[in-house]
This record gives structure tokens, sequence and C-alpha cells, in this order.
């Protein structure tokens, strides 16, 4: 069994400005239906080059020669590669000395780019890497580079996170600590000038509304705070535009500030990170190219199940975390 974390990708245009709320001035919006293509394009280039390897990172002793960070499959947007982290280990033979020698462990990467859809898994190997985001990082600075270089894009790679561990963890502070939800602090992206975005099948009006108004206004990004009436629980209020609201934020990787009525507060997508597990074999059989017995590989299964994980409520869900691992941290299809 495999650990991967899971992370959204959002492409832009190099060439956005992120304003302030108090400059009116931003780029004007652009078609972006080509992004994803393009995108798509820059991995095909190097998987068809002779050794499959990604520009990515340099042996640290030469600084010369590339690191074999290598694209293993590309199959309909689904991209596994092979990210390396080079390390100095001492080797002690039976009999002799100890002698130095170099070390590549590696973390596998998943990159799901097909159309509307936009997300990435990174494995946790504590071997090659500390902390995925370590790995996640470098692929967004090494990729920022080489997008806006070659075809104008600009990208970020953000956290995805859980709506079901968002309201179970609400519910459990209400019970536990006699609490409620005093405001609520969404922020997101104008769809306008980011692709792809992630919306519920079933989009409410106000939603559509707001999205509509924050593009109407010309603004690139927006926060959206939500107060509860005076010792009332804001949850409960429209419950079904909050759910949906949840998962607009959730899947896209966008921010959710919840301050309780104690004065505590937590930003979801610094704790309540979409960390899944993937079966050896599913993992083994796309690295060989092999497909079940639908003539489908069962990795597309695994991202579509994941995504909606990160996209809709569930009651019955795995069991909340009791308290944040850490204090800080950090389209519409």
């Amino acid at each position: 069994m495999e650990k991967f974390r899971l992370y959204k990708i959002a492409l832009s245009l190099s060439h956005m400005k992120e304003c302030d709320w108090t400059q009116s001035v931003v780029a004007e919006p652009t078609d972006l239906s080509k992004a994803q293509d393009l995108f798509e394009q820059i991995l095909m280039s190097a998987y068809k080059n002779e050794e499959r390897h990604l520009p990515i990172g340099k042996e640290p002793e030469t600084g010369d020669k590339m690191l074999p960070n290598t694209i293993i499959r590309i199959e309909k947007g689904v991209t596994l590669l092979k990210l390396h982290n080079p390390k100095n280990v001492n080797i002690w033979p039976l009999n002799g000395e100890k002698y130095p020698k170099d070390s590549f462990p590696y973390s596998y990467v998943i990159i799901d780019n097909r159309k509307g859809i936009g997300q990435m898994a990174i494995q946790m190997n504590t071997e090659a890497w500390s902390d995925p985001d370590d790995v996640k990082n470098l692929l967004q600075e090494n990729f920022k580079r080489i997008l806006k270089d070659r075809v104008g894009l600009e990208i970020e790679i953000r956290h995805k996170w859980l709506p079901t561990e968002f309201f179970n963890f609400v519910k459990k502070r209400k019970k536990d600590d006699d609490v409620y939800v005093k405001h609520l602090y969404f922020k997101i992206t104008n769809p306008e000038f980011e692709t792809p975005i992630e919306t519920a099948v079933e989009t409410s009006g106000h939603i559509r509304q707001l999205l509509n108004m924050l593009s109407q206004l010309g603004g690139a990004k927006a926060t959206l705070q939500v107060d509860a009436p005076r010792k009332k629980e804001l949850i409960k209020r429209k419950l079904r535009d909050i759910k949906q609201m949840v998962s607009l934020v959730a899947s896209n990787g966008y921010s959710l500030k919840v301050v309780f009525s104690d004065g505590r507060s937590y930003t979801c997508n610094d704790w309540m990170l979409a960390d899944f597990d993937m079966e050896d074999k599913t993992l083994k059989d796309f690295y060989y190219g092999q497909m079940n017995n639908f003539f489908e590989f069962e990795i597309f299964h695994w991202l579509d199940e994941k995504r909606i994980e990160t996209k809709d409520y569930y009651d019955d869900a795995r069991p909340v975390r009791q308290k944040p691992a850490r204090k800080s941290r950090r389209k519409i299809s």
C-alpha cells in the first residue's frame, strides 16, 4: 500500500497581474481553453525524448548532469513520473573501510491533466522526501519556469482538502466545547483567470452569482466573509449553499478559514489535507501498462474517486482528526 497526497493544478496566463483590491487595473480576461493542451505538450515533449527526462534538477556534485527524473508513462492525459532526491550515503563492506556513495531515492508523481480536471498526486516516501510538499514546491518552481518560457503560462499547485472532514470537525467542536461558528472566510479566484476550475454538478444560483460578480468587477481574486447572526450557528443557515461553497474551495485548493465563538480559528487547507492510500497493484499496473478486464487502467478510477472525495460531502466518511496537525502552512468543469 502506498500513500499519496492530492493537489490541485491551476493554470493561468503569465502576463496576468495579481492586484490589491484597491487597484482596479488587471489584465483583460483571455481564453484559457488551450492551457491544458499546452501543458500536455510540454510533458509529451519530455516523454518522447530519448531518455524521457524532465529538465528538473542537476546532480549536486558537478552541477552539469541532469538527474534521472523520468516520465514513465503518459496515457490519455495522466502522467506518471519519478522525481529523485540525491543523497550521499556511506557504505560499509564486510571487509574493508566505509566509502561514500551517491543514492537517488525517489517519489512517484501522478499528473492528472485530463480535460477539465487538473490535479496531482505525490507519493509520501520519507526515504526520498520528508514531506510531499517539498516535491510539490520543486515541481511548481520548475514547471513555472518551463511553462512561462515556452508557452506563456503560469502554474500553481495547491493543497486539496476534505469537505467531510471540515463538517465533522465543526460538529465535534460544537459538541465537545459548546461553541458555534462565528465567521467563515472563503478565498476564491475569478474563473476567467484560471483553469480548470471544479464545481459541484448542481451549483446553486447564489454561488454562480458570486463568481459572475467577481468576473464583472474584473478582479483576479476575492475573499468572502460570512458572519453568523448574534449568538447563532452559521453552518445551519442555508446549509446547501454553505456545502457547495466548501466544495468549491476544497476541490480547487482555495482557502477556507473558520472562526469559532471562543475566538479559535483554523485554516482548512493547512491541515485537512487530502492524503489517500493506493494499492501497490494500481501503481504497478500503470507503470507497466497493464489494463484491467475492461481495458482500463485502475489508476483512472482511483483518481476519479479521490477527486470526488475532495469535492463532495459524505455523512459516513472517515473519522475527523482530533486537532490540527500543523499550526501554519499555507475551475469550473
